[in-house]
């Protein structure tokens, strides 16, 4: 709406379910938005080389790239846009974006690059966590599952110090005291869903940061 990019989209995906809900879900909602693809297909699970792909969505015009891609395939298709040299404005990745090692492998050019996942790392405890973290592997986590476990971890130490070492009472605790304060903010319950999460990040500065929703 502020034609900083025009209404052309790529979208490649694995072919496999993880690749196809994703697709099925997001695809009417991009055209409810207004976006045409220019490119939409699916790559076999495994592939070796997807410069054909990235070839494509070069020569397509579009100004936005999506790819619902596992970990090889995600470091596969950064490392191959930047020997094609295409840098579209929106470069959007899909597992694996998240990880530390991701940001390590393609150094600068991972800025701005965007993903599935996120997390705030200025979030309270955030920090601390990130410093025992790396002092007990050697190495920083992943800026999604990795906060989000240990979150889960944090809300069933609490309800057990609300109720003690009952199962049955701490299930319930868990699923109507809500909410639990962790490093990923407030978890709330209460509807058995963890409604208020990331789902998409972006590199910003060397780190992997929630973006979107901004609710």
């Amino acid at each position: 709406s502020e034609n900083k990019i025009n209404n052309k989209i790529v979208m490649l995906s694995i072919a496999d379910q993880f690749g196809a809900e994703f697709t099925s879900g997001v695809t009417p909602i991009l055209q409810s938005a207004g976006f045409e693809f220019a490119l939409r297909k699916s790559y076999p699970a495994g592939s070796a080389d997807l410069t054909n792909e990235i070839k494509e969505a070069k020569a397509s015009g579009a100004d936005s790239f999506v790819a619902y891609s596992y970990p090889p395939d995600t470091f596969m298709l950064s490392n191959t846009a930047v020997t094609q040299g295409y840098n579209p404005k929106v470069f959007h990745v899909g597992v694996g974006t998240a990880f530390a090692r991701y940001g390590a492998v393609m150094k600068e050019k991972a800025e701005g690059v965007m993903g599935i996942g996120g997390w705030d790392p200025k979030a309270p405890g955030a920090e601390d966590y990130l410093k025992r973290l790396v002092a007990l592997t050697n190495q920083p986590g992943d800026a999604w599952a990795a906060p989000v476990t240990y979150a889960s971890l944090q809300v069933l130490e609490q309800a057990i110090e609300k109720v003690g070492l009952d199962r049955k009472k701490a299930l319930d605790a868990i699923a109507n005291s809500g909410p639990y304060q962790t490093i990923v903010g407030p978890i709330d319950l209460k509807t058995h869903v963890r409604g208020k999460q990331w789902s998409v990040g972006q590199w910003q500065r060397g780190e992997f940061v929630g973006v979107a929703p901004g609710d």
